[in-house]
């Protein structure tokens, strides 16, 4: 048109110029005209060829508002730090911080612009979370504008404010009463628990009438030469059950004589071990026992002698009449001319009467080395008489040695008698001495002992002692019904027989006594159930009061194969829920429940803190597994699995589909039971390929997370639908009810994956997961490169309440080793929204700048970030061998870390290493939130897995086979492989209300609360933090990033109430996108901040928050089943293939058919 127009006015100045006519055709003006790469001619004139608001810069079209290298302009470049806007080069700020003074600055942590810009912090002060404040050293807390000691000050102990009271000290952190070594706290002074009989071993253990304190235990008082040993009293001085001490046993044929267990022997022989000599002539107790005569010495009236014609040369007797090396004295030795010895001289030749044997003479008659002929020895203690060999006179040849028959008990009274037990041989006989006799091969004395008493195998009554052959019961006490009872103290026989104590009363002096107001009876003793931690809230409930006890009652499951990785959770009352996958059978508290042969099942069972299983059921199918378990704040527990095949819960039952009959494609779930057991709900992600959930959480306020995995297929959750064709990553949120709230979707690349994702007390989800290669979330990017074959990196990151990334990190491998980064296995978010992270490594490691690995193949890592999501340590773990495994990561009451799983070989933390075998080994490790190590110890057992309650009670989930110890205790089953689990003690506990509770905590509404923590109850019982807030040192505060908008934490760039600042509300058609209110797209309205179509969103429907559930879809602005699907029992079903509402609701086909075209078959 342009152009036309042109031509035309050309044409017309012509002609009025000089007359001359145009042509019907006009020149083209551009014909002539050369443009620049980028610009194109019109009307004669070179212009851009670019759209509005674009420059043509570096061979292409850019915008140049918001291009950092062609900032309004081309070729002006931004410097680093500084972005694009609005064709302006401006400085850019990492999330948190600000400008001020032409550069970024965290006010939250910067002296010179403190809060806000220009703010400067005096000398001595710190700026901390926008404010200044008193500075102190590592170790010191500001408490009102001075630096203390919180572990030491009895003005703020443990805590700025807590005044210890009565004169009490401060140690570490706690206001408690110092007593000196061997004495403990009770009722508010220092006691001997060894010895004092109004606190014996127990503070709350009373000692009766006529019983002392002993060694922490009560014991009868005893005659001065008498000791008190089981129950009964003894005289160590000649009690052979208890010689010397208590327990001390003698052995067979031994008596106790002062103190001490002796053999008893004839008279003329002493006992040496277990045998009676005559030291006057034995060669190996000559004199005394243990001397031994060395060289052929023999024992002469108690000497070690050489026998008569010998002499000793060198320690050795030597025949000096015969020994042609000793001819006549040690070492004279005789020539060649006369080579034999005989009569201390050197003859020619021997004597007619001797004869030469191999160069000695000897008289064939009497030589014990020569008897009868030459080379002929007599054996056994035999000598030679008349070239024959005989024993000795009185001694007989049995066995190959001369016997005594008088006195050897294996040939008493003759060859082969042996004298068996603890009988022993005199004088021919097997019998007994000391005044004993003999019963079953057994030495007893009738006069004192129970089992024998008077005579053999007279046993005396249970409590009954035996004196001068008589049974009768103990000092001070008196038989009833054939029962001795010590009727000063017993209340089922007070002060006489039968005479029973009334429910509350214990029996002191043979009168039955009340128990005082607010006690209650437990065994023999008034106690206060609502303080004492031997009964706490219950008779027999032991709270742990040492920090690495456990409890006495341990719950086992049997079964013929691995139980290893069980699931648990606790409630607030101490109830244990235990669950997992078992092939065959298993056994739960004397319950057996079976499988089918090539099925998996699981159990679901819950264990009572009295030490008695509650109930348990089955869950059977073709196909069920349970990946994780939780159990919310009202006691409800979740399980989260997978299932394949027909599967029934409760009186819902599901069948899957999809895969191949070789490969079937498994579903995953979660589903909700009460505390008695009965299912409340099952929501089922109904899927046609490959998906997996990680692990999933569970909020205060009983609202369910799920994170989800899926490549190159189809999942559904609810009314909500989710597919791709290559690998995804979501988030779905469930309410209390099961029901989807919303699901946020993230695209990933083929080896990313989410771990889990977890929910802290104020509402915000933080996420782990892996990546390859790069990753974005939100305003959030990240990436690396190089690594080894499997190399991923693992991604943490915050989510708002309102599905806003707030903020990233990541660890990966590094780019110049073959390392393939780090996993994670447990993460834990503390009061203040710190984060701590366990896993595993390959090779070399970047955790922000600090890397990790180097030089070592695999190991183990713990990290910490904080509020913000920055990096602030990483720790490392290496084991000799691969065998290492983590599995489990908590807080305890102290805000440090526990750490829990199995090693081989060796195990090294800090370079310090823990010592173990080819076979797993279970550890427990602790570590300080400053990340310095602890304590660790390795246990005789498997341990995969640790949890606990809002009560800070902590339990232990592990395995062994047929034995094993954990903490001292040994455990052992007859099954092949048992599972366990039993409370353990991170923190020291007390009994608080009849609740016993971790050592800082308080009790409010019935419960173990931290008040510093809490933020149902933050710094007092009852007050609670607004929405979204933690509760840090007893303060609500909202996290790192949000603002306090009127008692409720916002993030003000996307809060649609307060978008920008406080108080700025957007209006129903508007959303709030980075503080700045934004209308929504004709047709549509905002819910959550986010724009809707409420005629078809299934989680607005009509009106916000009204979700469709069942799997209903919104048509219209309301919920219905889709087109051929019928309304049953709140879901919406296929009536042509549902197997329980075939052809109509409630039609359920019967076992063994299937449900085709509406008809059972």
């Amino acid at each position: 048109m342009l152009r036309a127009i042109h031509g035309f006015l050309l044409c017309l100045s012509l002609g009025m110029l000089g007359g001359v006519g145009c042509s019907t055709t006009a020149p083209d003006p551009c014909r002539d005209i050369q443009c620049q790469q980028g610009e194109s001619c019109e009307a004669g004139l070179c212009v851009s060829s670019c759209e509005a608001g674009q420059l043509w810069c570096e061979g292409k079209c850019l915008d140049t508002s918001h291009n950092i290298k062609h900032c309004g302009q081309c070729g002006n470049m931004c410097r680093a730090g500084e972005l694009c806007r609005e064709g302006r080069c401006v400085l850019e700020c990492p999330s948190g911080e600000g400008v001020c003074d032409g550069r970024c600055v965290d006010t939250s942590t910067e002296p010179k612009h403190c809060g806000s810009c220009g703010r400067v912090c005096q000398p001595g002060e710190v700026c901390s979370k926008g404010n200044c404040t008193l500075y102190c050293q590592e170790g010191m807390t500001n408490c009102s504008g001075r630096c203390v000691d919180v572990k030491t000050s009895t003005k703020h102990c443990g805590q700025c404010g807590t005044v210890c009271g009565g004169g009490k000290p401060c140690v570490e952190g706690e206001c408690k009463i110092v007593c000196p070594s061997g004495q403990d706290v009770c009722g508010g002074r220092c006691v001997d628990l060894q010895r004092d009989t109004a606190h014996c071993g127990l503070c709350a253990n009373i000692c009766g009438q006529g019983y002392t304190c002993k060694k922490g235990q009560c014991v009868r008082e005893c005659s001065v030469e008498q000791t008190v040993c089981g129950g009964e009293c003894v005289n160590l001085r000649i009690d052979e059950r208890h010689c010397g001490a208590c327990g001390n046993a003698c052995l067979a044929g031994q008596s106790c004589v002062s103190k001490r267990c002796e053999y008893t022997c004839p008279a003329g022989q002493t006992a040496c071990g277990k045998v009676c000599v005559d030291t006057n002539t034995n060669v190996e107790h000559c004199g005394k026992c243990g001397n031994t005569c060395q060289g052929g010495e023999l024992c002469k009236e108690g000497s070690c002698r050489c026998p008569q014609g010998y002499f000793g040369c060198n320690g050795v007797c030597k025949d000096v009449q015969r020994d042609p090396s000793n001819c006549g004295g040690c070492g004279q030795q005789c020539g060649k001319d006369a080579p034999f010895c005989v009569a201390k001289k050197c003859v020619y030749a021997c004597p007619a009467t001797q004869a030469d044997c191999n160069g000695r003479c000897a008289n064939l008659n009497n030589d014990v080395f020569n008897c009868g002929k030459c080379g002929v020895s007599c054996s056994g203690g035999q000598v030679c008489a008349n070239g024959q060999c005989i024993c000795p006179t009185s001694y007989t040849f049995c066995g190959g040695q001369c016997v005594d028959l008088a006195k050897e008990r294996s040939h008493c009274g003759a060859c082969g008698n042996v004298c068996t037990g603890e009988l022993d041989c005199y004088g021919g006989w097997c019998g007994c001495t000391g005044g004993k006799t003999a019963c079953q091969n057994t030495c007893k004395s009738l006069q004192t002992d129970a089992e024998h008493c008077g005579k053999c195998d007279h046993k005396c009554a249970k409590g009954e002692v035996c004196v001068a052959g008589v049974c009768q019961c103990p000092q001070g006490e008196v038989s009833c019904g054939g029962t001795c009872r010590d009727i000063q103290n017993d209340d089922a026989h007070c002060g006489g027989c039968y005479k029973v104590c009334g429910g509350n009363e214990i029996c002191r002096k043979g009168s039955c006594t009340a128990c005082p107001s607010g006690k209650t009876k437990c065994g023999e003793q008034c106690v206060d159930l609502t303080s004492d931690p031997q009964h706490c809230g219950v008779c027999g409930r032991r709270c742990l009061t040492t920090v690495g006890s456990v409890s006495k009652n341990v719950a086992l499951i049997d079964s013929p194969w691995l139980l290893h990785w069980m699931k648990g959770g606790v409630d607030r009352g101490g109830n244990v829920y235990v669950a997992n996958r078992f092939y065959e059978e298993v056994t739960i508290g004397g319950v057996t429940f079976s499988a089918p042969k090539g099925k998996s099942h699981i159990f679901i069972a819950k264990y009572a803190p009295t030490g008695k299983w509650s109930w348990a059921k089955q869950i059977a199918g073709d196909y069920i597994t349970v990946d994780h378990l939780k159990v919310d704040r009202n006691g409800h527990v979740l399980l989260q699995g997978r299932i394949q095949g027909d599967v029934t819960f409760g009186q819902r039952r599901i069948r899957t589909h999809g895969g191949t009959p070789s490969n079937p494609v498994k579903w995953p779930f979660v589903a909700k039971l009460d505390g008695t057991g009965k299912w409340l709900w099952v929501q089922v992600i109904e899927t046609t390929g490959s998906t997996s959930l990680g692990r999933f959480s569970v909020d205060i306020l009983g609202n369910v997370y799920v994170a989800g995995t899926f490549t190159n297929t189809t999942v559904k959750i609810g009314s909500k639908t989710l597919s791709s064709t290559a690998t995804a990553m979501y988030i779905a949120k469930l309410d209390a009810a099961g029901q989807l709230l919303w699901v946020k979707e993230l695209k990933g690349g083929a080896k990313d994956y989410l771990f889990g994702v977890f929910a802290d007390r104020a509402g915000a989800l933080f996420v782990v997961g892996y990546f390859s290669q790069q990753l974005v979330l939100g305003r959030f990017s990240f990436s690396f490169s190089g690594g080894g074959p499997y190399a991923r990196g693992m991604f943490v990151a915050k989510l708002s309440r309102s599905g806003t990334w707030l903020w990233a990190n990541y660890a990966a491998p590094s780019s110049s080793s073959p390392s393939n980064g780090a996993g994670c296995s447990d993460m834990v978010v503390d009061a203040t929204g710190s984060v701590f992270l366990m896993g595993s490594f390959d090779g070399e490691t970047f955790f922000g700048q600090t890397g990790i690995g180097y030089g070592y193949a695999r190991g183990g890592h713990v990290a910490k970030l904080d509020s913000a999501g920055k990096w602030v340590w990483v720790k490392e773990i290496f084991s000799t061998s691969s065998g290492l495994n983590f599995y489990s990561l908590l807080l305890d009451a102290r805000g440090d870390l526990l750490l829990v799983g199995t090693f081989t070989q060796d195990l090294i933390l800090d370079g310090v290493p823990i010592y173990g075998s080819n076979q797993p080994t279970g550890f427990i490790a602790t570590l300080k939130r400053s990340g310095v190590w602890g304590t660790a110890s390795k246990e005789g057992v498997d341990l995969f897995g640790t949890f606990k309650n809002a009560a800070g009670q902590t339990y232990m989930l592990g395995a062994f086979r047929g034995k094993g110890t954990f903490r001292g205790m040994t455990l052992s089953s007859s099954s092949k492989n048992s599972a366990f689990v039993v409370e353990y003690a991170d923190t020291a506990q007390v009994c608080l209300a009849g609740v016993c509770c971790a050592s800082g905590m308080v009790q409010c509404g019935g419960g173990c609360v931290s008040l510093p923590s809490d933020p149902l109850h933050c710094g007092a019982c009852g007050k609670a933090c607004g929405v979204g807030m933690l509760c840090v040192s007893g303060r609500c505060v909202c996290p790192t990033g949000e603002t306090n908008c009127n008692g409720t934490c916002v993030y003000l760039p996307e809060a649609h109430q307060h978008c920008g600042t406080c108080g700025k509300a957007c209006a129903n058609d508007e959303s709030c996108s980075a503080g700045v209110c934004t209308k929504c797209p004709q047709g549509q309205s905002v819910c959550l901040n986010q724009c809707v179509d409420l005629t078809s969103d299934t989680q607005h429907c009509g009106v916000c928050g009204r979700a469709c559930v069942g799997g209903q879809v919104c048509v219209g602005g309301g919920c219905a089943c889709p087109a051929l699907s019928l309304w049953c029992s709140g879901l919406c079903v296929d009536p042509q293939t549902d197997e329980q509402h075939c052809g109509a609701c409630g039609n359920v086909c019967a076992s063994g058919q299937t449900c085709t075209s509406g008809s059972c078959q």
